[in-house]
């Protein structure tokens, strides 16, 4: 009776977790001008070009970043009539509230000490309430693009690999398939793929070792060869075993930029205290496995062959748990050190909202805390982590417009007490030179660029005049919302995310870095496909002539790409003269 008031309870939590994410979404709602460069890689599947940015004779790039969420736009403008612009938010939110669950079902799964074990719903009832008022999970709801998914899928991973029980063939099913998504909604879903391997490899190997392999083991690591599958795909349709966004965003190692990232979030998080409670919590749990191992030597029991498979079991558990860890650790790892972080606010630690809550919840734990002292230790963590994050939110808010090549940034010294200088000074030094780079610009500003991008650019058209020719090209650096409103005009980016030849430039080393916006375009590349589509101050779309000896044709447009890939081939990015094939 008390498991099923429990339940009921756990329902009743999560539907008012779910209004709260309702009313919390609709008071972050935004897209970024770069969800519509997915708009534009559906639109053109729709139209018959497949998966391409420029419709042929141009060659296809993977400028897109999730494979799974264009797959998901796409269906549901085919099914329901409904374009991207419109359901993107939606289905962000429904994988948002799903992450709620997720989190909400590893709570109710955690192994925990006696006395916090019996306070289960308090602790989920905190975890909802901790990502309902945390700004970058309210952040990630919705912003068109596929962040919310992604984070789902990891967590349903960690879950299925950490939580369910047994390590048997459901296990493996549920493991394999989570993985297969992950990697299907980001090609960081890579590192997860491998994990996952060995995951399988100890599982089978204990199922070879007791003779227990059979068909059903084999079936059970099929989705495996959906990561596979596409991966051939990608090498065969792009020509590349990685995105065209990795060559573009991927300079050079950038740990200056990715440490400071990671400072200035865990200040503003006050993952501090966090820190403090994992130190703790290790250090007490450690003492603990020590003791017991001496009072197993001491007093060895003689059903320990009864016990062998259970121990085998629970050692299988901390293997495939201790794999988790590592490649969380390992993505935050690639992001921070290699990257530097990430142009759109804090996307890439995003999907460690949640995390973060179970891992202090099991540490308070391990720290064998009265019940009362370890909640206590959660609701401080909570309040403490608010403060920067709401200023940092709020101050944002105060702008109401935005300019181009402006960065936005308001320090939060002056909107809080005295008593947080010791954090709030830092967390500005920080937060100045991270916008300074073109990191971590906040989500206000995306939205007020989406804002007057609204403004700068006409309804969407496929009317193109007969003497525009038959490919009309247009040159931008900021491309989503044209690439959207545009169709059938083929679009050069400026920064490369969707351009082979840009993407692969070397960057100016004199110039000061900034996050995914350090390619550009080489000399007389822009000039040689000869633009002849522009933006009016007018909000209308001006098309010009060519001259009829420079008109581009399926055979001019293959040989010019070709000559341009060749040249960054073979490392000649600005000799001049550039001489053109005829």
């Amino acid at each position: 009776m008390t498991k099923i008031r429990d339940r009921h309870i756990l329902i009743l939590l999560l539907l008012l977790a779910g209004i709260g994410l309702y009313i919390g979404w609709r008071k972050f709602w935004f897209l970024t001008d770069d969800a519509f460069i997915a708009f534009r890689y559906v639109s053109n599947s729709i139209l018959g070009h497949g998966y391409t940015w420029n419709a042929p004779p141009f060659r296809p790039v993977e400028g897109y970043t999730s494979f799974l969420w264009v797959i998901l736009l796409e269906s549901v403008w085919r099914l329901f009539g409904i374009l991207p612009p419109q359901s993107a938010n939606s289905l962000s939110l429904g994988f948002s509230f799903l992450s709620m669950i997720l989190a909400s079902v590893a709570v109710w799964r955690m192994k925990l000490g006696e006395q916090l074990g019996r306070y289960r719903l308090v602790l989920v009832a905190l975890l909802l309430v901790g990502m309902i008022l945390n700004t970058t999970f309210l952040t990630w709801s919705s912003s068109g693009l596929e962040t919310a998914l992604f984070n789902c899928c990891f967590l349903a991973w960690i879950v299925v690999s950490v939580f369910a029980d047994g390590r048997g063939h459901w296990w493996r099913v549920g493991v394999t398939s989570t993985a297969a998504l992950v990697y299907l909604s980001r090609p960081d879903g890579m590192l997860v793929v491998g994990s996952t391997v060995l995951m399988i490899i100890i599982s089978l190997w204990r199922e070879t070792r007791a003779r227990r392999v059979n068909v059903r083991s084999f079936l059970s690591i099929f989705p495996l060869v959906v990561p596979l599958i596409h991966l051939v795909w990608r090498k065969s349709f792009y020509g590349e075993w990685l995105p065209n966004t990795y060559y573009a965003k991927h300079v050079a190692a950038w740990s200056e930029a990715g440490i400071r990232y990671m400072a200035s979030f865990v200040l503003e998080y006050g993952l501090w205290m966090w820190l403090i409670v994992l130190i703790a919590g290790v250090v007490v749990g450690t003492r603990r496995f020590r003791s017991r191992l001496h009072l197993d030597e001491i007093t060895e029991s003689d059903d320990s062959e009864r016990n062998s498979a259970s121990s085998t079991n629970v050692t299988e558990r901390r293997l495939c748990t201790l794999l988790v860890a590592l490649t969380v650790i390992a993505h935050a790892g690639y992001y921070t050190l290699i990257i530097g972080g990430d142009h759109f606010e804090w996307r890439v630690y995003s999907h460690l909202i949640p995390l973060i809550f179970l891992t202090l919840f099991y540490f308070v734990s391990l720290m064998k805390l009265r019940a009362g002292w370890s909640l206590a230790v959660v609701v401080v963590f909570i309040i403490l982590s608010l403060p920067i994050q709401w200023a940092e939110h709020l101050s944002m808010n105060q702008f109401t417009a935005v300019k181009l090549g402006v960065n936005l940034k308001t320090p939060v010294s002056d909107k809080l007490p005295a008593g947080f200088s010791w954090i709030t000074g830092p967390q500005d030094a920080l937060q100045d030179w991270l916008v300074g780079h073109v990191i971590c610009v906040r989500r206000t500003e995306h939205r007020l660029f989406y804002e007057l991008q609204l403004r700068r650019w006409p309804d969407r058209t496929f009317d193109i005049p007969d003497w525009a020719g038959d490919y009309p090209v247009a040159y931008f650096t900021n491309v989503g919302m044209p690439g959207w409103v545009l169709p059938n005009v083929a679009i050069i980016d400026g920064f490369g995310l969707n351009d082979y030849v840009i993407a692969r430039n070397q960057p100016d080393s004199q110039k000061t870095r900034g996050m995914a916006h350090e390619r550009f375009p080489p000399p007389g590349y822009i000039e040689s496909f000869i633009p002849n589509v522009r933006l009016t101050r007018k909000r209308t779309i001006q098309y010009a002539l060519r001259q009829s000896d420079k008109e581009l044709t399926d055979a001019r447009i293959m040989k010019l790409e070709k000559f341009w890939a060749d040249r960054m081939a073979k490392g000649l990015y600005r000799e001049r003269p550039v001489l053109l094939p005829d």
